[in-house]
């Protein structure tokens, strides 16, 4: 089961959440952070006690962001655009408003 991921267009804003991943709810705290100098967003995902998994993951569409943290087993994700985009990858003034950040299970086997 796919599940959009709201975002908010905020630099390091930290915010807790609860994905359905391979048949089971899981709870994580993720952080977004604006990169200024390169112009892009990160990602920084903890587990539901707070510890840091993985840190600073780029939001880059056209992969799943999670691949190789698949050991972890919390999910694949993806940005996608909502609409065609003029912009590579999501920038400072586009994240909330052209794009998703979609998660599914861990083999990706939902995602088409």
């Amino acid at each position: 089961m796919l599940s959009i991921v709201p975002l908010s267009g905020v630099p390091n804003h930290t915010f807790t959440t609860t994905i359905y991943v391979d048949e089971t709810n899981i709870k994580l705290t993720l952080t977004t952070t604006y990169n200024e100098i390169a112009g892009y967003w990160v990602l920084d995902i903890g587990d539901s006690e707070g510890t840091l998994l993985v840190t600073c993951i780029p939001l880059i569409p056209g992969y799943n962001i999670l691949e190789q943290y698949a050991y972890l087993e919390i999910g694949a994700a993806y940005i996608v655009p909502k609409q065609k985009v003029q912009e590579v990858w999501p920038d400072y003034d586009t994240l909330t408003s052209n794009w998703y950040l979609i998660w599914g299970n861990t083999a990706g086997d939902d995602v088409s």
